[in-house]
């Protein structure tokens, strides 16, 4: 890619960026790890299309925090595409940036068909593996209002995927689950050690919250 064009591309990217667990720092982990990746490969890679596709993954998410109807895959990927044809760019690169943008989300975003597309989700995806996950996570719940945690009805730490929304709940219903979603065979062996990782620093914060919410048992017995 030409530096002028990569640059121009950086330029919106940013000014589209809201949030500390959706910044730039998050959109250069995904391209720095998504070119890492397609380095690892035999099969070819257009590496410009993937270029833009990480740099503008994430510009529908601000349209998303102001209604939370949208999905912000979906906008950023119409966003991308409109952007980069108002730039030069052809209506076939328009397309396929549009497709990966729009097939990276884990939650809505179905099957990513371009190799292309496949190292963008599974570059996103490693950035919510490990402690950057559970970072990132705290950020996002806290920009929202979420909590670290819910608690149930025996008073302590409600490990599931069917609590209210919370870190903890994330965790459950998503980060320790995108292991299995990776499409690339570097992106598996690299989750491995990170998944470990962040499975160690949740299990460590709930049972510290646990252990403190214990001494709560009997605090009848200290009321007057």
């Amino acid at each position: 890619m030409e530096r002028e064009k990569y640059q121009e591309l950086t330029a919106y990217m940013q000014e589209c960026m809201a949030d500390a667990a959706h910044d730039k720092e998050h959109v250069w982990r995904v391209l720095g790890y998504a070119l890492k990746l397609a380095g690892e490969l035999t099969e070819p890679v257009d590496h410009d299309r993937l270029i833009a596709s990480c740099l503008l993954h994430d510009i529908g998410r601000a349209a998303q925090f102001k209604d939370p109807s949208l999905d912000h895959a979906a906008v950023g990927a119409d966003m991308a595409a409109a952007w980069l044809g108002d730039h030069g760019y052809s209506p076939e690169f328009c397309e396929a940036v549009r497709s990966a943008i729009r097939s990276h989300r884990y939650r809505t975003g179905g099957r990513a068909e371009t190799i292309e597309a496949q190292l963008l989700f599974d570059a996103d995806k490693l950035d919510v593996c490990g402690v950057m996950g559970l970072f990132r996570t705290i950020s996002y719940c806290d920009h929202v209002g979420e909590p670290y945690y819910t608690v149930g009805e025996n008073g302590l730490v409600e490990f599931t995927a069917d609590a209210e929304a919370s870190v903890v709940q994330e965790y459950c219903y998503k980060l320790c689950h995108v292991e299995e979603r990776f499409y690339t065979g570097g992106a598996k062996r690299l989750a491995k050690e990170l998944s470990r990782q962040l499975e160690e620093a949740v299990h460590l914060v709930v049972d510290q919250a646990n252990f403190a919410r214990a001494g709560l048992w009997d605090l009848e017995n200290h009321l007057q």
